[in-house]
């Protein structure tokens, strides 16, 4: 009786009634993989992949595959039902000759997606590799599998491979993309300077190393007068800095960076008089606009300083306009570019 449901399920499919004579037929096998993936995100992915098939093939029903299984785990030996083997078999029973396969294999959060198309006359599998990618990534990687696997190889009448190929390639150019925004490790430099009103000029280097989204690194500042001018006030300090990489694009793949540092060592000097301090705090806070190309990128930025250095004047200086244990905040507000490299 199963046999004959099969045959008849088969006949059905393949009648002009359902529209399915100018697609050739395959089976889906069941995923594979290995590592720790959710259930939904393996879901989200198998039914990316039958999307993408079902741009070139007319797929035979999950029912019918499994009662074709069946059989065929029936009808052969425990030793001879390779996998290989048993999807021959189910292949026969069916009487098609495609069948696919998707593995995942996930590491640290990384993965490796591998597709395998068998037909009559090869096997052929593509695989590709993205390190930290999100279900977004993955998915495109599959559109692009599917592309290198099937493309123009299966017979199709021109118009439709026409239709099909603008949105096949904004996937590969979209995959591409979101390949430039993965590199799991970076380095990324920053500097900027400004003119103030006040005649000094204020500089600043930062260094970053990027692990995944996180950014940890050091900004070095200093606000000097400008030219030789004594009795004027001289600053640095130095802050450790923290970052985040935004899973957000603004526009035209420019991704957003936001981070804080926290100043803890600094410099005050007034001139050429002994007046020095090294007691400062503060903080920075950091706004980055990125654009990738390839594994490297341009960065233009902003740093907003907020920083005061505490002053304990001793009797000698009492001359002076400062008070003992006065504040000096000299707060500077910066445009600043970079560049960064990912590997």
């Amino acid at each position: 009786m199963k046999h004959l449901l099969i045959i008849f399920s088969i006949l059905i499919l393949s009648s002009p009634l359902f529209g399915q004579l100018d697609k050739p037929q395959t089976i889906i096998i069941p995923t594979g993989s290995l590592g720790e993936m959710s259930e939904s995100r393996i879901k989200i992915l198998e039914k990316t992949l039958e999307s993408k098939l079902d741009d070139y093939f007319s797929i035979v029903p999950k029912e019918l595959f499994e009662e074709a299984q069946e059989q065929a785990f029936q009808e052969m030996d425990v030793d001879e039902c390779t996998e290989d083997q048993c999807i021959l078999m189910i292949k026969e029973i069916l009487q098609i000759e495609n069948a696919f396969k998707m593995d995942l294999i996930v590491d640290e959060g990384d993965t490796q997606i591998s597709i395998t198309w068998n037909n009559q006359d090869q096997k052929r599998v593509e695989e590709d590799y993205c390190e930290g990618c999100k279900t977004k990534g993955l998915r495109l990687m599959i559109g692009g599998l599917v592309e290198k696997l099937v493309g123009n190889k299966v017979n199709e009448k021109p118009s439709v491979v026409v239709e099909k190929k603008e949105p096949v390639t904004e996937n590969i150019e979209d995959n591409v993309e979101d390949k430039k925004e993965n590199y799991t490790k970076k380095l990324r430099a920053l500097t900027g300077s400004a003119t103030l009103s006040s005649n000094h000029i204020y500089r600043s280097n930062s260094y970053y190393y990027i692990w995944r989204r996180w950014g940890f690194g050091i900004t070095d500042g200093s606000l000097t007068p400008e030219g030789s001018r004594y009795g004027r006030w001289r600053f640095k300090n130095r802050s450790w800095d923290l970052t985040y990489d935004l899973d957000y694009l603004i526009i035209n793949h420019i991704e957003l960076t936001i981070g804080i540092g926290y100043i803890s060592e600094g410099e005050a000097s007034l001139g050429n008089t002994d007046i020095i301090t090294n007691e400062v705090s503060g903080h920075r806070l950091i706004s980055l606009f990125r654009k990738s190309f390839g594994n490297w990128g341009l960065i233009l930025g902003y740093h907003q300083n907020k920083y005061e250095y505490k002053l304990s004047l001793g009797p000698e200086h009492y001359g002076y306009s400062w008070a003992p244990d006065s504040m000096i905040d000299p707060n500077v507000n910066l445009l600043i570019i970079g560049a960064e490299i990912g590997f």
